[in-house]
């Protein structure tokens, strides 16, 4: 089963702004106008740090797709994301 935009923002916790740009979903905790006022610039502020997609399944296997390049343009080359299933992180 694919999960629709609006489900995926329902299971999504953490997330100031969440944009949908062609098939991927963009995520960041900070929200639009903190974004636009930063010195750094819009561009290098897609940071997921602290977004939990939170939800149940019964399910024995789960996909996901992960994109950094355009959300990352200076090449930071190391990524990290926790799973937990039933309380326990694997």
């Amino acid at each position: 089963m694919k999960l629709s935009y609006e489900t995926i923002r329902s299971l999504t916790h953490g997330a100031s702004y969440t944009e949908r740009n062609d098939n991927k979903i963009i995520f960041s905790r900070f929200s639009k106008h903190e974004r636009s006022v930063l010195t750094y610039g819009q561009d290098n502020s897609f940071s997921t740090a602290g977004i939990r997609l939170e939800f149940k399944t019964d399910s024995r296997l789960l996909k996901t797709a992960v994109c950094t390049a355009e959300s990352n343009p200076h090449g930071r080359s190391f990524y990290s994301f926790d799973i937990y299933s039933n309380g326990n992180m694997i």
